[in-house]
C-alpha cells in the first residue's frame, strides 16, 4: 500500500536530516515513527559520517553567529537533535569499550 501526504519544505528538510542520521531507509523511518516506535540508531560508519558532517556544519554555524542571537528554530532544533544523538553514540561506544 501505498500512504502519501503533505509537508512544509522546513518539516521535509527536518524528517530528512533525522533520517539520514537514522541509518534507517526513510520508509523504514517513517512507519517506525507512525507506529509510536522507538528508532534506534545503530553506529555505523554512514550514520558516524552523517554525524560529524552536522556537527562540523553546526559548528561553523555558530561560529557565524558569534554574537548574533537570531536564528530559526529549526536550526535550534537540529542542533538539539545531533547533539543529543552524538552525546548518546559516544556514551554507547565507551560502554562498548568498558565491555571488551
Amino acid at each position: 500500500m501505498t500512504i502519501a501526504f503533505r509537508v512544509s519544505p522546513e518539516e521535509n528538510a527536518a524528517i530528512n536530516e533525522r533520517v539520514r542520521l537514522s541509518g534507517l531507509t526513510k520508509q523504514d523511518y517513517l512507519c517506525r515513527r507512525s507506529l509510536e516506535q522507538d528508532v534506534v540508531v545503530v553506529g555505523n560508519p554512514r550514520v558516524f559520517r552523517a554525524l560529524r558532517e552536522d556537527m562540523c556544519r553546526i559548528s561553523k554555524r555558530l561560529l557565524e553567529l558569534n554574537g548574533c542571537s537570531e536564528e530559526s528554530p529549526e536550526f535550534w532544533e537540529a542542533v538539539k537533535y545531533a547533539a543529543r544523538l552524538y552525546h548518546d553514540l559516544m556514551k554507547f561506544g565507551e560502554q562498548e569499550t568498558e565491555h571488551a
